[in-house]
């Protein structure tokens, strides 16, 4: 009997440590559980106070830039400013520091650029040729243009020329530098101190260059002169279309941001009126 009744206390114990056990293990499991929850939050906690950081240094930038556009514009009426020389060409591109940043600012001539949407095809072909040597990717390009053009539409930017995911890349930054959907003129424009563009006409020869040389030496356009006649498809009246660009760029020297304006300059009264604006942000990994 007495043997009996110890095998039953034996079984109560055995009973008691199995459920001591499963709560010690459940206990474990929760505090497991608990912690990694835990971690997490911290973790989100720390990024989110990176990205409010973050935040406020992209506000403070977009502020610096957009008062470097406004400095840029408004150096346009001004009798005399230190950043004149960005507007005759003598300085490019003026540096200016405000609120502990350092902006760059400079100026685009739309006139000296190609139309996309208007411009003879030759010239868009020499654009894309000098900057793009792949021939199956610069003929794509050509193509995207005749069907835009047979359809009557227009390209409402030159960046709307790319696929989306290029839109943002190298490419698409230097044909903003050559192209422009702004003047809808179907040449270039000539510039007595600035000859560059005329490597643009495929039929040109040393003899045009020297003509048009002479012509501005003796006061005279260029076009005005009848051996320069096979040219007219090509030359176009000076633009004046204007884009100012207000960049800031990181600690190696890459830009981040960018705030630009179109704007259409008045010689007659100086002035400018305000066309379009957009920001640029630029990040490395918009890769297709």
């Amino acid at each position: 009997m007495k043997a009996i009744m110890a095998d039953k206390r034996g079984g109560r114990h055995d009973g008691r440590r199995g459920r001591d056990g499963f709560v010690l293990v459940l206990t474990l499991l929760m505090l497991g559980t608990i912690s990694g929850a835990l971690v997490a939050l911290l973790d989100e906690i720390r990024s989110s106070a990176t990205d409010v950081g973050q935040l406020i240094e992209e506000a403070r930038a977009r502020g610096v830039a957009q008062a470097a556009i406004v400095r840029a514009a408004g150096s346009v009426t001004a009798e005399e400013d230190s950043i004149k020389g960005l507007l005759e060409g003598r300085v490019r591109p003026v540096r200016w520091r405000f609120e502990g940043m350092d902006v760059e600012l400079d100026l685009e001539a739309e006139g000296d650029k190609i139309d996309l949407n208007t411009g003879h095809i030759d010239l868009i072909t020499s654009v894309l040729t000098r900057g793009d040597p792949e021939a199956a990717s610069r003929a794509k390009l050509l193509e995207r243009i005749h069907q835009t053009r047979r359809s009557g539409e227009i390209f409402p930017s030159v960046r709307a020329l790319l696929e989306p995911c290029a839109r943002m890349g190298a490419l698409a930054a230097r044909l903003e530098r050559e192209l422009t959907v702004l003047t809808r003129a179907q040449g270039i424009q000539l510039r007595r101190t600035d000859l560059g563009n005329l490597d643009l006409i495929p039929s040109i020869t040393q003899a045009d260059r020297d003509i048009i040389i002479q012509s501005f030496n003796s006061g005279r356009f260029p076009l005005d002169d009848r051996r320069l006649t096979h040219l007219r498809p090509y030359i176009s009246l000076n633009s004046s279309h204007y884009k100012f660009i207000a960049r800031i760029k990181n600690s190696n020297n890459i830009p981040i941001l960018e705030r630009q304006i179109v704007v259409e300059f008045s010689v007659i009264k100086p002035s400018i009126r305000t066309l379009s604006g957009r920001w640029i942000i630029n990040d490395p990994a918009d890769l297709c």
